[in-house]
């Protein structure tokens, strides 16, 4: 009975990595220009949000050093 389920163990596997292969031929891949462009505005984004919340601590901070004095 160990037999019989060691053995479709690896056809399993062996038919997932089937699949994969399979869906990963299926990806439209962005033109490099694109891409470059994408990652451009993601940076700018990410950016702009940490210069965002950086601004708000410093005001929190001035905020809260002001209530507690």
């Amino acid at each position: 009975m160990a037999d019989t389920t060691t053995a479709k163990k690896p056809n399993k596997v062996l038919s997932f990595f089937r699949e994969v292969k399979s869906e990963v031929k299926k990806i439209v891949w962005p033109a490099p220009q694109k891409l470059a462009k994408d990652t451009t505005i993601v940076m700018v984004f990410v950016a702009s949000i940490g210069v965002v919340m950086w601004i708000l601590g410093i005001i929190i901070r001035w905020l809260l050093s002001f209530v507690i004095k």
